[in-house]
């Protein structure tokens, strides 16, 4: 018994791995990871020739990752702020799913693709009393996912996830720095290119990605796009003035750079000695201090992943990690519960005299459990087949269905029901809300449980009687 309370209470160290890569460049951090913090024990950086190609890119990455002792751990990839458009925004909605239909439906407004083309992910900033929520949206073209996705299903690693880099670089100034009242303005630089954010309430409220021209004063010109940083942030963010300037970067070049800017700039400027805050092996304090790389971003997404919210993975990868978070909190549960009943039961065995009798008395309550629990089992199976006749519902009952929910605001035009794989709505309606509302009521449905609801577009055009959205939803059957 005490072998296995071992075995339920022990915190088994796991790898982790965060990668950034470009045609140019690759870098790879690993860590070890428990119940309890992280541990960081190599970091590798590789410069690539300028020539290289897609596959050569990722056959270089795949034997550093397995020169590092990579096995199908987990992976974290971290996007360069150059790939990735992000604006701060305000959604009519402080629902999860909600806003990330209304982020969906925004995406096309800042990069000229359909909605169907972009990828994105959000960040919940704050919210308000009138029910509005203020996030930080980030938008990617569908193709760029799509072929890391691809690349990695190559290699054979599927434990993986991908996110916007500047998140790593939040989690490691709240990870080392005491919290600020007022925001403050992170520099990571790293050779000839830097990433700006602003930071307040531990959130990104705004981020920009620089590449410093070889034939200018790298300080003088970050000094000039830190103030274009502090200009925009307050124009479309927040009138509360950022307190102070970090810089992160290497820990080689770092001091250096905080003591170049200082005169060039009207604000507080100091670096951040993150080297010395997190939990490494000497290797890798030394590796990271030898460097003039920044392993800034990818250290701190390793310190704490980023919410399913801002993961850029399409949306059935992201279903599925959702559902493998979910199982993994109720193991979780399950373990905790596991080992209570254990204790308990270790506890109620050493207070009694005859070991013998209190197994037998455990048999007979089995024995009564499981009497008990048989029509328990046929209820379920009868539930499972009540189920399994719900899930295919017939052209009436979708029919019925559909005039039951649909919003007053909303006309029906067609209806495809291909039986047992999916239903293709489309309507028009006067405002998007009611194309929103429509997604709702469907997503309540008993009869639309079955099927994944997606709004596939919905485009404005004038009429004679005014402004009319057509719209289509697609209903996939899970």
């Amino acid at each position: 018994m005490k072998n296995i309370l071992n075995k339920l209470f022990s915190f088994k160290k796991k790898s982790l791995f965060v990668c950034q890569f470009n045609q140019n460049s690759i870098k790879v951090i690993k860590c070890l990871h428990s119940g309890i913090g992280r541990e960081f024990i190599a970091l590798a950086y590789e410069e690539l020739p300028a020539d290289t190609n897609e596959e050569n890119l990722f056959g270089r990455l795949n034997q550093i990752l397995k020169t590092l002792g990579y096995n199908n751990d987990r992976l974290i990839v971290s996007l360069s702020r150059q790939n990735v458009t992000s604006r701060y925004i305000k959604v009519p909605s402080q629902k999860p799913e909600e806003i990330e239909r209304i982020a969906t439906f925004q995406s096309p407004k800042y990069l000229p693709y359909s909605m169907d083309e972009l990828v994105t992910g959000y960040q919940v900033v704050s919210t308000d009393k009138q029910g509005y929520t203020n996030i930080t949206l980030n938008i990617m073209h569908k193709d760029v996912i799509n072929r890391l996705v691809n690349n990695f299903q190559k290699l054979k690693i599927s434990n993986f996830s991908i996110t916007l880099g500047s998140y790593g670089i939040r989690n490691l100034y709240n990870f080392c720095a005491a919290r600020e009242e007022q925001p403050v303005i992170l520099i990571d630089s790293d050779s000839f290119q830097a990433e700006i954010a602003v930071i307040g309430s531990q959130k990104l409220l705004l981020s920009r990605y620089v590449r410093i021209p070889q034939n200018e004063d790298p300080c003088r010109f970050l000094a000039e796009e830190i103030n274009k940083t502090k200009e925009a942030y307050l124009k479309e963010v927040s009138t509360l003035p950022p307190a102070k300037i970090i810089v992160l970067g290497s820990p080689a070049n770092a001091p250096t750079l905080a003591d170049r800017l200082k005169p060039e700039l009207n604000l507080a400027v100091t670096h951040l000695p993150y080297a010395a805050k997190i939990n490494a092996q000497k290797d890798f304090v030394e590796k990271l201090s030898g460097t003039e790389k920044s392993f800034a971003a990818l250290i701190g997404l390793a310190l704490k992943e980023v919410p399913l919210s801002l993961d850029f993975l399409p949306q059935d990868k992201k279903e599925e990690a959702k559902k493998k978070l979910l199982l993994k909190k109720r193991l979780e549960r399950l373990m905790l519960l596991c080992g209570i009943i254990l204790i308990s039961a270790l506890g109620l065995a050493k207070s009694m005299s005859n070991k013998a009798d209190y197994l037998k008395r455990l048999n007979r309550e089995l024995v009564k459990i499981e009497k008990e629990a048989q029509p328990l089992a046929l209820l379920e199976k009868r539930s499972r087949f009540l189920q399994g006749r719900l899930q295919k519902p017939s052209t009436l009952t979708i029919l019925h269905e559909l005039y039951q929910i649909v919003p007053a605001q909303v006309s029906l035009t067609s209806l495809t029901y291909e039986e047992n794989s999916s239903i293709t709505v489309r309507g028009q309606t006067t405002a998007m809300d009611g194309v929103l509302a429509f997604v709702d009521q469907l997503e309540k449905s008993k009869v639309f449980k079955a099927f994944n609801i997606k709004p596939k577009y919905a485009s404005k055009r004038k009429s004679s009687t005014g402004e009319i959205i057509d719209f289509e939803i697609g209903c996939l059957r899970k």
